[in-house]
This record gives structure tokens, sequence and C-alpha cells, in this order.
């Protein structure tokens, strides 16, 4: 029997229909490998074609292995046939966790 492993996904994917208001909510779980008391903030990359927040805007950890979680959102609508690309970046001035959002804007239809 095989046994899945937890992984870790960073990034943030959908696909959805050209011309349909939509609303994606991503849950993350991530867990603190660095320093033990860390505080992250989130960057968004701004994409005119969409909305995107991230709550909370701050993850601060208070031990090794501690986990916190965060919710991505993007909402808005596509006109066209496309693919819309942005990220989030979590950083403690030192370091950087980026986190690429791809939107897929297709009928699903080839």
């Amino acid at each position: 029997m095989k046994t899945e492993k937890p992984v870790n996904y960073p990034t943030f994917a959908a696909r959805v229909l050209p011309n349909v208001t939509f609303n994606i909510s991503f849950g993350r779980t991530v867990t603190n490998v660095g320093l033990a008391n860390s505080t992250y903030k989130v960057t968004i990359t701004p994409n005119p074609e969409v909305k995107i927040t991230v709550t909370p805007t701050v993850l601060s950890f208070k031990a090794l292995n501690e986990n916190k979680s965060f919710v991505v959102n993007v909402s808005g609508k596509v006109p066209r046939k496309s693919v819309v690309i942005s990220s989030i970046v979590w950083s403690d001035g030192t370091h950087n966790v980026r986190s690429p959002i791809v939107l897929d804007i297709s009928t699903g239809q080839q």
C-alpha cells in the first residue's frame, strides 16, 4: 500500500471561464523551518485583470516547526481566453518565499 506524504504546493492555480465572474479561495498551511522568532509579511504582485487578497497579511512564528495558515482570494471577470499570472511573496526582510498564482481563462475545450 502506497502512503502519500504531505506535499507543499507553492503554486495557486485554477481554470475559470471567460466572461464569468469568479471568486476563488486557496487555503494553505505553512511550517516554520527558519528561526524560532520570525515574522513574514506578504506582498502581492498586482495584476489589473484580477483582485488578489491575502488573509492574514502577517505570519508571526514563535517556534521552529510551528504551523500557520493563510488564505489567498482571487476574484474578477476576465473577458477573453488567456492566462493570468501574478504572485505573492512572504518576506521576513532576509528570506523571500514566492508563490505564483496562475489562472487559465478558457472553456476547457481544445
